[in-house]
């Protein structure tokens, strides 16, 4: 499913006793990215006055279409870094949120308020803890200025989640230097990576100043720029090098309501109409290579299912989700009707072509994109083979409540915080299931409700049952977003008897080498396990050749 199928805005952590140096004003601006677009833009300013050190942000931001403005202000006590007041408002259309706390006998005494609903705050006021708020950029510069770069390694701090009362920790560690253009201007930058034990890993790249220019988070596609536009050297939709033997043809495809730009990886020396396979990628916005706009990760994992594929002579077809890299359309407006209606243009697409064998077409489909090719599978009579990787065996609802529950035990929460978790996420799906629009504020996040409601009707087990066509089930032994347990239920489920479940000792949700937990998900340069590729090629080869 989604890396975290809700759509989520940036976490942001703020040190406190890095501040306590700060003796003159300090300020500037971020431009903000989401999905690889201008969402807007946030100015801070930072001044010491009065016993205290206050930082405040401004916030516009275009959501959803829709313009969200949102004010913060932190002050702190410049001695003992505590914090003495925290408040956060942030109005969209008729909407409005406000949070605050304030120092009370050694806690946090505050209240969530939105509309004629007020809920109160109590928290530890912890002496160097880190606030963690949303969704503001601006907290991230004292991240920076808190660790220690001289020591290096890692350095762990704990965290207080302002907003729900929870605490925990936060791990930052050193990574390397690498080279930026920010607005056309070349900069030497060293990467720190930051993950917390609740939401996704951050990258935060610091100049040789100090100051930070960029922070990402990996897995959102978010990002804040200190300046007008970074430059990536690979632009979503771009196809990486490789692998040789193969021409790259760049196609259109053409649906009922957008045109989809793609990619077809077709091996030299192709004599006869070939084999072929559309790769359908998970949830979230990704390119054709299964990169998220604006994010610094470029993993293209999706392109390597599609090497490993040309190297076994099979033709394969990628292409970017509607409203991203060169795809038209909005991909915050669409449903799961909306994705399958692209993956079936694609694959009549695909079929229609003259150097592919229309009796041999196959699908490949990961995460969300499993649910894709399984409908597609089990209503396309011609699909030859199909290859479920990192396949949900539940609705989308009941794979989140379990994540959220095993991973607020994992950080430490006792059982009846970790209830709490649960309940107020089955509160929102209930209210998902209830609402009628397609878009909707539940906490201060804009959601597309229209997508999850979808995804609530669906019934996997009806779709995996429906498969007749021989199926492969592959599956990451560590992954995180679908445990491996699902692959064992889908292999059950399938209503054909030419089935193979793979699952695969040490790998994530991607197939790529982990060592447990998120910190895998800040490394950029990871790549797809070669067994992984092996296993995968030549299970599709064999099937669509017959050769088995």
């Amino acid at each position: 499913m989604r890396t975290t199928l809700l759509p989520i805005v940036l976490l942001l952590f703020l040190p406190v006793t890095a501040l306590a140096g700060a003796d003159v004003p300090r300020g500037g601006t971020f431009s903000v990215y989401a999905g690889g677009r201008r969402a807007g833009r946030e100015e801070w300013r930072q001044r010491r006055g009065n016993g205290s050190i206050l930082l405040t942000s401004h916030a516009r931001l275009h959501r959803a279409d829709r313009v969200q403005d949102l004010r913060m202000s932190i002050e702190r006590d410049p001695r003992t870094g505590a914090l003495l007041r925290f408040s956060a408002h942030g109005v969209q259309g008729d909407r409005e949120r406000t949070v605050t706390l304030a120092a009370t006998d050694g806690r946090l005494v505050g209240e969530i308020r939105e509309g004629e609903s007020a809920e109160v705050i109590r928290v530890p006021n912890r002496s160097g803890a880190l606030l963690i708020a949303e969704p503001f950029a601006t907290p991230w510069i004292a991240v920076v200025e808190r660790y220690d770069r001289k020591r290096g390694g890692r350095q762990t701090f704990p965290v207080l989640y302002a907003l729900t009362g929870e605490t925990g920790e936060v791990t930052v560690s050193l990574r390397e230097q690498e080279a930026l253009e920010i607005d056309g201007v070349a900069l030497l930058s060293t990467r720190l990576l930051a993950v917390p034990d609740v939401g996704s890993p951050a990258n935060l790249w610091v100049g040789e100043d100090g100051e930070l220019l960029v922070c990402a988070r990996s897995v959102d596609g978010v990002s804040a720029v200190r300046g007008q536009r970074l430059a990536l050297s690979q632009q979503p939709g771009d196809d990486p090098p490789g692998p040789v033997g193969v021409d790259v043809l760049r196609v259109r495809i053409a649906t009922d309501a957008v045109t989809l730009a793609g990619s077809l990886l077709r091996p030299d020396g192709l004599s006869a109409p070939a084999p072929a396979v559309l790769i359908i990628s998970g949830s979230g916005p990704q390119d054709r290579n299964g990169n998220a706009p604006g994010s610094e990760l470029r993993w293209n994992y999706l392109h390597s299912f599609a090497a490993a594929l040309a190297g076994r002579g099979i033709i394969t077809l990628r292409y970017d989700d509607r409203g991203v890299g060169r795809s038209g359309g909005s991909f915050a407006e669409a449903g799961f009707s909306e994705f399958l209606a692209d993956a079936g243009s694609a694959l009549r697409y695909l079929r229609s072509r003259e150097d592919v064998d229309a009796e041999r077409v196959g699908i490949i489909g990961h995460s969300e994109g499993a649910l894709l090719a399984g409908k597609l599978a089990a209503g396309e009579q011609e699909v030859a083979a199909v290859a479920l990787i990192g396949a949900p065996a539940e609705p989308l609802d009941r794979v989140l409540l379990g994540q959220v529950r095993a991973r607020a035990l994992a950080r430490g929460a006792d059982r009846r915080e970790a209830a709490r978790i649960v309940a107020d996420l089955r509160a929102f799906f209930e209210h998902v299931r209830l609402s009628r629009c397609d878009v909707l504020e539940w906490k201060g996040q804009v959601r597309n409700v229209r997508w999850i409601r979808q995804h609530l009707a669906l019934s996997p087990e009806r779709i995996y049952s429906e498969i007749r066509c021989p199926t492969l089930v592959i599956h990451g032994e560590r992954d995180l977003q679908v445990p491996s347990e699902h692959a064992d239920r889908v292999w059950g489920l399938l209503g054909t008897r030419d089935r193979e479940k793979m699952v695969l000792p040490g790998l994530d949700h991607f197939l790529m080498t982990t060592k447990g937990g998120l910190q895998s998900y800040g490394d950029a340069r990871r790549r797809v396990s070669d067994q992984a590729l092996d296993r995968l090629a030549s299970g599709m080869a064999s099937r669509l050749r017959g050769d088995r």
